[in-house]
């Protein structure tokens, strides 16, 4: 192949990875909800609204086990 040529292809490469990874919107997705008539649920008093079913199947504890109160760190044996 001549230098032109191999120089011609590894551009056109170039070029088609750059383009083919620019980002873009997916399909069906508007770029503001707002447009589509939705905005998020809020409370009354202006913060998310965050009601619903939630799952508690969790290892991480939502709350600090009383043994633990009053300290703010646990020690190597104790995590």
């Amino acid at each position: 192949m001549s230098k032109q040529l191999n120089r011609v292809v590894w551009m056109t490469a170039a070029i088609v990875a750059v383009v083919s990874l620019a980002p873009a919107p997916a399909s069906g997705q508007t770029q503001d909800g707002a447009a589509a008539g939705w905005a998020s649920p809020r409370t009354p008093w202006g913060d998310p609204d965050l009601q619903g079913i939630w799952d508690y199947w969790t290892f991480t504890p939502l709350e600090r086990p009383d043994e633990f109160a009053g300290r703010e760190e646990l020690t190597d044996g104790e995590t």
